[in-house]
């Protein structure tokens, strides 16, 4: 994490010293090492990539974009468990900096998990803000400027089908109102 605030915080006073920072950097070495990685790991990734979006050039990025594993990245979702659930929206919102097409299909392999979570905590969805607003492109009007293309409303309709109305009134009505303190 520490790197990619550093990355932030120069790209936003010399961009041009991020871009010859990270042209030194191997993208085949980063996105190897993104192929390990574990569910539990993927918020930390994910910050990474998208601070790796904002700061590289774009001839970089499509190197890094290129080299992605795409197996391995399936299977990061697909092993998700529910408690994973804030890694993987963070994973998913830095994979859509470089493929947004890529960062759906994967959210759309979690979805089982996603719902699991949901169904049986309402308060998880909060862990899937980013992912609604950047990949599935719901969000308010002041930072959304477009609506969600066609395929991004698949995925959305296909979660919400997955939701089960009475687990979540269920919860929301045995809950506790400090359970929705930071929620308000």
């Amino acid at each position: 994490a520490g790197l990619g605030w550093l990355l932030n915080d120069l790209g936003q006073k010399d961009h041009t010293l991020t871009e010859c920072i990270i042209g030194h950097a191997d993208p085949m070495v980063i996105a190897d090492s993104l192929s390990k990685a574990s569910s539990s790991e993927a918020y930390i990734w994910g910050h990474f990539l998208g601070r790796l979006a904002s700061a590289a050039s774009r001839e970089w990025l499509n190197k890094l974009n290129a080299a992605f594993d795409i197996k391995a990245l399936r299977e990061i979702f697909i092993c998700a468990k529910t408690q994973d659930l804030r890694s993987i929206s963070e994973l998913a919102n830095g994979i859509a900096c470089f493929d947004l097409d890529l960062s759906l299909e994967l959210v759309d392999l979690s979805r089982k998990t996603i719902a699991d979570a949901i169904n049986s905590n309402i308060i998880k969805f909060g862990d899937l803000f980013e992912m609604v607003l950047v990949v599935l492109g719901y969000g308010p009007r002041f930072l959304i400027h477009r609506e969600p293309s066609e395929k991004q409303r698949q995925i959305a309709f296909k979660l919400v089908n997955d939701l089960n109305p009475s687990s979540i009134s269920q919860y929301i009505s045995n809950s506790n109102r400090r359970d929705w303190q930071s929620h308000a």
